[in-house]
């Protein structure tokens, strides 16, 4: 090439530059603002068509060549449920500020400022929300799901990848609110009418987030939230670091900030003080990703009737996760605590929830801790009747739980309880007088009719059997049917609290519950009715020391002892139908008999309604016994047999169980035939022969 060619093809490589130089310059924001109009425009084409909600933008302007502009955009809606109250979102005033390269970096927005943010959100009666409406409209509920398909990418990768990666734009927004508004039914003129009333507003709120190149983002929001007459002043605060990937979250508020929205799924209402949420860090290999985080809730109340009848208050709540995932399993290590006040227990295992069928392998480990400790920790409404208990010594509590849902029957539940050498029961509480069970005593409890009544147990009451006296025929059909290993077992049966939550898992509903002969005890005679978390706690907490202390011997030496003294008790006071307590009681009203006199089918009748005693008229229809039933009480005679209580003979003799309602209980049953035979197919629920 000579020297003329070579100063030629120079200058047209510097033209040709300099064309290019001069369109990224000059031309480069006029494409940009022309793909941004078009790709706008786009979206809300696509929205109107897929959802039938439109959006609606007055005056988008580009007034500098990386900043745009927008008067007002708003997003309206059919609603249906809730004529007039189209509009879900306003926003006024948006400046935006972005990169014209950012397709290069992956950022494309800079900084974004909005003068006002306005959100309504909409119940009705019948729960339709609507920006659920929105949201399940714009994704599609008809997209068939490929069952076949692999999991996807795990959700903290994606978070990491979205919000922790890279870096934010600086966010201003002067003045937000969001108002939720649900339907109610009011009478007016003797009417049922409809109408929309505000349940919550959140009003006067400031939103910032700040980036920059040499600190961690920070970021708050302040504002006021209103709900009914109440008002709270809520601040929330915090960074995040890019480079480590940690989040720091603190959260304010003044008086008694009560969740929202808990209410419409819970019967809790909680009300808190202040949260705190950090994520120390989250590091990623591959498809896994390790999260380390920490949570603490200060000062939380709570009102439920499903805890307590009582308030609980400044409740000090929280844990520390470490947690390992990816697209099919989570692994908790062992490190992860739960604490409540001042105790504490760590979990670990390996959870795939993802799954079509999740599986659950988790151990829970309680450290040891002094009772003092465990009982000032738990909430004084959970513990009101053991005021005043003091045990000596300290305690340590393990349990592995595992379950797949692919094979429920394979679930298990192991427990482990440790005691330390001087652990001793010292008093039970000022209300709690276990050891008055030695001796005769008042046993007090509610008639049919709701009012209060009492019998002895003891010599006194004419109905009253002492142990020696009580058939082992009707006590181990009890036993069978009520708690199969109750003289092995310290007041727990964990066959039956396996099979209690197989079937509840199984019917999704609280279908059977996993009471021994000694939890019923203590129900019974210190402990009310109400179905609370408060009352089985207390329950639990007082099977598990009486047992423990071998309380009703008098010695606490002898466990059989113990056990035989507390079968009399249950014997003599557990209600066998309204207003019949007692073995001897239900044998007349059934069967005009007495105990030693009953027949195995009469025996494993008796024991077989002691679930539901005093509607026993329901285990018969036109006068005969239910066929569920009948196939119950085959079960428990076979048992009996299995227990050498009866030998073979007896057993073929018995079954099919057939018997004759002599006593006063026969007027109760409708068309009440003195013959029995099975002809319907009720659902009852049969217990696992398995000690």
């Amino acid at each position: 090439m000579n020297l003329e060619k070579w100063r030629r093809y120079k200058i047209h490589v510097t033209a040709f530059l300099l064309v290019f130089i001069l369109t990224a310059v000059f031309g480069a924001p006029q494409l940009a603002h022309y793909m941004i109009r078009t790709k706008i425009s786009e979206t809300a084409d696509r929205l109107a068509a897929r959802t039938g909600y439109r959006v609606m933008i007055d005056s988008l302007d580009f007034p500098a060549a990386s900043r745009l502009t927008v008067q007002s955009l708003v997003l309206i809606g059919d609603s249906s449920h809730a004529s007039g109250y189209k509009e879900l979102l306003r926003l006024e005033r948006v400046t935006l500020d972005f990169y014209l390269w950012g397709f290069l970096t992956g950022n494309y927005i800079r900084a974004l400022q909005m003068d006002s943010v306005h959100i309504v959100s909409t119940r009705s009666l019948d729960g339709q929300n609507n920006w659920l409406q929105f949201w399940q409209s714009w994704r599609g509920q008809n997209i068939p799901v490929d069952t076949n398909a692999k999991p996807q990418v795990n959700l903290i990768e994606r978070w990491v990848t979205a919000y922790l990666d890279k870096k934010l734009p600086s966010i201003e927004i002067r003045h937000a609110s969001w108002i939720h508004l649900e339907e109610r039914t009011v009478w007016k003129k003797r009417k049922p009418v409809s109408e929309w009333g505000e349940s919550l507003r959140l009003d006067e709120m400031h939103i910032s987030l700040k980036e920059s190149l040499f600190r961690d983002a920070e970021f708050d929001l302040t504002g006021t939230v209103y709900r009914g007459k109440q008002k709270n002043g809520v601040t929330i605060s915090g960074t995040m670091d890019h480079q480590d990937h940690a989040l720091y979250v603190k959260s304010f508020f003044d008086s008694d900030f009560r969740i929202p929205f808990l209410e419409n799924w819970t019967d809790a209402v909680i009300a808190l003080k202040g949260v705190e949420f950090k994520i120390h860090s989250i590091e990623g290999y591959g498809n896994q990703n390790t999260l380390k985080a920490k949570l603490d809730i200060q000062n939380l109340d709570i009102v439920s009737e499903s805890l307590s009848d009582e308030k609980l208050k400044d409740i000090n709540v929280g844990f520390d996760l470490h947690i390992t995932a990816d697209p099919d399993s989570i692994i908790i290590h062992p490190e992860t605590r739960v604490y409540l006040n001042t105790i504490h227990a760590f979990f670990s295992g390996v959870a795939k929830p993802f799954r079509k069928f999740p599986v659950w392998d988790v151990t829970m480990r309680m450290p040891p801790t002094t009772m003092d400790d465990f009982l000032s920790s738990i909430p004084k409404p959970i513990i009101r009747r053991l005021d005043g208990m003091r045990v000596k010594g300290q305690f340590d509590y393990q349990t592995r739980f595992r379950l797949d849902l692919a094979q429920i029957d394979s679930i298990r539940f192991d427990p482990a309880l440790h005691i330390s050498s001087d652990f001793k029961v010292e008093t039970y509480g000022d209300s709690i007088h276990v050891y008055a069970l030695r001796d005769t005593f008042l046993y007090h409890f509610k008639t049919e009719m709701e009012k209060d009544s009492m019998i002895w147990v003891g010599p006194l009451n004419a109905y009253y059997m002492p142990y020696d006296s009580i058939p082992p025929l009707v006590m181990q059909a009890v036993i069978a049917c009520e708690d199969n290993s109750f003289f092995k077992n310290d007041g727990f049966n964990v066959l039956q609290i396996e099979r209690s939550m197989r079937d509840n898992i199984r019917e999704k509903k609280f279908a059977r519950g996993a009471s021994t002969i000694s939890m019923q005890l203590v129900k019974n005679i210190f402990l009310s009715r109400e179905k609370t978390i408060s009352r089985k706690f207390q329950e639990m907490m007082i099977t598990w020391l009486m047992n423990h202390d071998l309380a009703l011997d008098s010695l606490k030496k002898n466990k059989e002892k113990h056990k035989k003294r507390l079968m009399e008790i249950y014997l003599n006071i557990v209600e066998w139908g309204p207003d019949v307590h007692g073995i001897a009681h239900a044998a007349e009203f059934y069967f005009k008999k007495k105990p030693k006199e009953l027949t195995v089918p009469e025996a494993a009748f008796l024991a077989t309604i002691l679930p539901n005693p005093k509607k026993y008229e329901r285990y018969f229809e036109s006068g005969k016994s239910k066929k569920k039933h009948q196939d119950f009480m085959n079960l428990i005679v076979r048992m009996l047999e299995d227990k050498k209580v009866i030998d073979s003979v007896a057993m073929q003799a018995a079954i099919p169980v057939t018997f004759t309602v002599r006593g006063s209980a026969q007027r109760w049953i409708k068309d009440y035939a003195l013959h029995d035979s099975t002809d319907s197919d009720v659902e009852f629920s049969l217990p696992t022969i398995r000690e």
